[in-house]
């Protein structure tokens, strides 16, 4: 994601490879107040629902061609 890294706006970027506890834990721990959610999938559903905090999330409306979307 050199794109992403490049920001000076965007603290750190958390990746899920293939299940949501990978990144789960340290979401919790750094308490962030405001999460962009690139993908807008069930995984980022889990993630958003199972933060004790509730940060502003902003979701990106993709264009999903498999759904018809």
């Amino acid at each position: 994601m050199p794109l992403l890294e490049a920001n000076p706006h965007i603290d750190r970027i958390f990746s899920i490879e293939k299940n949501v506890s990978e990144v789960l834990p340290a979401l919790r721990s750094e308490g962030y107040d405001c999460v962009v959610d690139l993908h807008k999938n069930l995984r980022t559903l889990q993630l958003r629902l199972g933060l004790f905090f509730k940060p502003k999330w902003l979701a990106f409306n993709k264009l999903n061609i498999e759904n018809g979307c």
